[in-house]
């Protein structure tokens, strides 16, 4: 459920396939806030592989998703 996502040196964002946009201070803020959109949004169980899936689509500033 993520295509794209990129990190600047305050937020952290991640794009949903829905067009949602998530973001977060910190890595760890941002999986939570990706955790919450997916178990509220589209009703997916958050699990191990879903919060290894938000932690790999994070990229660097200018990096292509």
């Amino acid at each position: 459920w993520l295509l794209r996502s990129r990190r600047n040196a305050m937020t952290k964002v991640i794009r949903c396939h829905c067009g949602s946009i998530i973001k977060g201070e910190s890595d760890e803020a941002l999986v939570a806030n990706a955790q919450q959109h997916a178990k509220e949004a589209h009703g997916m169980e958050v699990t191990p592989d879903l919060v290894a899936a938000v932690r790999a689509a994070i990229k660097d500033e200018g990096a292509r998703a």
